[in-house]
Parts: structure tokens; sequence; C-alpha cells
């Protein structure tokens, strides 16, 4: 071989000539290197697999909810999940939620869902708005209403009243009689799914009425002679107490109510005429704002208990509006002012 040809075989493959004879050109170390790979893929792989695909957590209502690892947010309807209003705070909970319902095919609780978190978004001053949220909301919303053309009366009935909350109280908005109101966060609202048991229309008025309560507590203690009555009537414990909301609205179609006659259609409702009147020795009196009855009754152990039920009655242009607020009578300082706080609330647009 040309000593001109050795020199450009040298120069270009150098490792065909030294691959015998230079122990760094042999390579040992590709092996070593190959090893210490295979464990640190090992080791990447076996945390990975350790490691949770979701992490479970809970909102302000003790409800589960799972956050994957790219940040999703599923919610799991178990024995944890009911329905509640959004909160302004936590608006990509409350579309996770949505978007759970959703999946599962629940369009009612979804619809109303969303018709709260709507209504918090409304509020552009909040912190928490996002633009992009929102627009998703909408997305969401319409689509139940295109998988459901058919029930969208149901939809409309059932849906209103809606809520959001915001810190410390819950904001009430109704779409189809113009009402918005404050009530406190921590009432529950009653969800149906019939609307004939929220609704009556007729050929004289259109109604909704929706309520909210509160369990005051939800372990009441009984001695020991409560017990014995209880068990002699073949009870196992007293009926918890409770704070019950109402509103009522109406729309008139034809001329009969009046902002004197009102009253009458919701006492109606409520079982209310001359002879219960009487019987329960009920005389509604006016006590600013409204007005005011005290029912006296007797609880699973025989004791005498009262029961404060205050009324506030709204009519203007064929259109009236009705809250009612019971609650014990031992609650009544406290009470008082949340009342008042709920009327001072009240916004009827025009």
């Amino acid at each position: 071989m040309s000593r001109y040809l050795r020199f450009m075989i040298l120069l270009i493959f150098p490792f065909l000539i030294h691959s015998q004879d230079d122990p760094l050109l042999r390579r040992p170390w590709i092996s070593t290197a190959i090893e210490e790979e295979e464990r640190s893929f090992n080791k990447v792989q076996s945390s990975l697999l350790s490691r949770p695909h979701f992490l479970v957590s809970k909102d302000r209502w003790g409800r589960s909810y799972k956050t994957m690892h790219d940040g999703k947010v599923e919610y799991l309807l178990d024995e944890t999940y009911a329905q509640k209003f959004p909160d302004a705070k936590e608006p990509y909970l409350a579309l996770a939620e949505a978007k759970t319902l959703m999946n599962n095919k629940h369009w009612i609780p979804a619809y109303h869902l969303l018709e709260g978190l709507l209504l918090c978004f409304r509020d552009k001053q909040n912190s928490f708005y996002s633009q992009s949220m929102e627009i998703e909301a909408t997305k969401f919303k319409n689509e139940i209403l295109s998988k459901n053309y058919d029930k969208k009366h149901i939809l409309s009935i059932i849906a209103d009243p809606y809520g959001c909350i915001k810190d410390e109280n819950a904001s009430i908005e109704s779409k189809a009689f113009l009402y918005k109101l404050n009530i406190p966060s921590d009432w529950n609202y009653e969800y149906v799914r019939d609307p004939e048991a929220v609704s009556d229309i007729n050929d004289t008025y259109s109604a909704r009425y929706q309520r909210f309560y509160k369990i005051l507590d939800e372990n009441p203690n009984t001695s020991f002679e409560d017990q014995y009555i209880l068990s002699e009537q073949g009870l196992n414990k007293i009926r918890k107490r409770k704070l019950i909301f109402f509103i009522g609205s109406l729309y008139q179609k034809q001329n009969v109510f009046n902002k004197n006659n009102f009253y009458k259609i919701w006492d109606f409702k409520r079982g209310l005429n001359n002879t219960t009147l009487r019987e329960w020795k009920l005389k509604r009196k006016v006590l600013e704002p409204g007005y005011s009855m005290e029912l006296q009754a007797i609880d699973e152990r025989g004791k005498k208990i009262s029961i404060i039920m205050r009324e506030y009655y709204y009519w203007k242009r064929n259109r009236g509006i009705f809250i009612s607020f019971s609650y014990p009578q031992e609650e009544s300082d406290e009470m008082e002012n949340t009342w008042k706080n709920i009327v001072s609330s009240i916004v009827v647009k025009e």
C-alpha cells in the first residue's frame, strides 16, 4: 500500500487501523454507559409508576373532585356529592363540575349550575373573572340546549332562579321574573326534578316558587326523659330545627290580583284560610319590613314551641314577588337582622 493511500485511510477511517492497537478506540465504555442509562430509565419509570395518576381533594362543601397530572379537574358523583351554587372565587371548579354532570347526562343540574356561573361572571369587578371561562360556560350551556331542544321549557322552569356564592352571601337571580336578592351562603337550595312541583301555569297567571332551608342543629340534644317520650311514640329522634326561606313569583295574564290582594294567592297555596288562621291562632301584623305571624306548635316531646313567620310582598304592573322566612322564636335576634338584609337587597327590574 502506498504511503499516500495509507495516509488517506488514516485520515478518514482511523479506527480501522488503530482499533486493535489503541485501547481507548476499542470503546469498552459503551457497555458501561448502556447499563447506566438502563438504570436511570428504570429509576424514572419506577418513580412515575409509584406516583398516583390523580389527586383527590375536597371543595368548600366537602364534595370530592380529582385533579389530574395535566391540571384537568373531574368531580366524583359519589356519596359526598350534592348540588350547590358555584363559588365566584373558584369558577374553574364549577366548570369542571358542569362538564362532569354533562358527561353523565345530568343536563338539568348542569344547566342550573352554568346559569349561576354566568351570573358570577356578569360581575366584571370579580377578580376571578376570566373571559375564556365565560366563553366556555356559554358554550356548555348552548350545548345542553342543543341536546335538549324538546325540553327547553322544563329547563327554563327548573333552572330559575339560580345563584352565585360571593363570600358570605349567595346572590339569587331570576331571569323569568326579573328579580335579584341576597341570602346567606350557607342556606340550602331545595332542588327538584319535576317542574310541576315548583310552578303553576294556567290561563290566569304563571307562578314559580322556590324553597331554601338551613338545619340549625344537626344532632339535637335529647335528655333521658325526652328519649323515653319519643320511644313511647315509636320515634327514634326529634325533628331537626330548620330555617325555611320561600320565594314566590307571579305574572298575571288576566286582571285578577293587585297590591291589596296579592297575598291571598300565597295564603291559598300554603293552606292558610279563615279556618286554619283561627285554629292555629295566627294573626298577621305589620312589622317593618313586611309582616309577621307567630305560630304555636307542639313538638314530638310535647313541648310548646314558637315559630316566627316573616313576610314581604312586592307588586307592580301585573308582576309580584313574595318572600317568607320561618324560624324558631329563640333565634329572633340574629334572624331579624338576616331578614332585614334580605329585604333591603331586593332589586326588581322594570
